[in-house]
């Protein structure tokens, strides 16, 4: 599994991938904490289980949607059954 950084420098860049802030975390292309926000270069704001507003979603909860994620790949945006013969991206 590769993790790759990538940076949103424009408003017009923001827009065409529906960009709801920095940080984003996605897996195949899917937002592990979908927002109902207008896409933006403005920082994000996460709930914390206890309400509270943070910079950064809580690490247990991340953990979670990861697992959960990985756990059905085939649920993942472009996946391929690299196991199939003749498979291909």
């Amino acid at each position: 599994m590769a993790v790759a950084e990538r940076q949103v420098r424009t408003g017009e860049e923001a827009a065409e991938l529906g960009f709801p802030g920095s940080p984003t975390f996605h897996v195949g292309r899917r937002d592990l904490s979908p927002a109902n926000a207008t896409p933006s270069l403005s920082c994000r704001v996460y709930q914390r289980p206890d309400g509270r507003p943070s910079p950064l979603p809580d690490r247990a909860e991340l953990a979670e949607r990861l697992r959960d994620v990985l756990a059905r790949p085939w649920d993942l945006p472009g996946w391929v059954d690299h196991r199939k013969k003749g498979a291909t991206a």
